[in-house]
């Protein structure tokens, strides 16, 4: 049981020194702790078997940082019919967005005005009663004396006794 704690530990160092172990084998340096690590790796199948992994790995890496090939010309062809294609269906659409976004601010500018109009420009009467229906207490409360002949013609008209 001991001789595999052993094992286990030395498996270990010897892991951490086998991207260094890579490197170098490429180059075809040859140092001291290659030869340590090389010794282990004749008398330990696991650690043997673990290393031709990361050498499959390292290569299916590089062959997949291998530049794409080209596109060719029908890809070109495709993507600048697409542009044009788009740039058409601005074209046919923009003018509505123009029309939009101006009738937009016409009623929004309409709105206003016509705001405006009623809560400052509108006659007095039509104030008037509206406060009057809009509080209930100042129903009951006697109305002001009317100080023209225009201000008695329209509290007639607004009350119905005109008739």
């Amino acid at each position: 049981m001991e001789q595999t704690n052993d094992r286990q530990v030395a498996c270990r160092r010897y892991e951490a020194e086998w991207e260094g172990y890579l490197d170098r084998s490429e180059r075809a340096a040859s140092t001291q702790g290659d030869a340590a690590l090389a010794a282990h790796l004749k008398s330990c199948a696991a650690c043997r078997q673990k290393l031709e992994d990361a050498v499959l790995a390292g290569q299916l890496l590089r062959e997949s940082l291998e530049p794409a090939a080209e596109p060719g010309g029908a890809f070109a062809a495709r993507v600048m019919a697409l542009i044009r294609e788009e740039g058409l269906r601005q074209q046919f659409w923009r003018p509505l967005e123009i029309l939009a976004a101006r009738m937009a601010l016409v009623a929004a500018t309409v709105l206003v005005v016509l705001g405006f109009y009623l809560f400052e420009l509108a006659p007095a009467a039509n104030r008037a009663q509206a406060n009057l229906q809009g509080d209930g207490e100042a129903s009951l409360a006697p109305a002001s004396q009317p100080t023209s002949k225009d201000e008695i013609l329209l509290t007639l008209a607004g009350s119905g006794h005109g008739r």
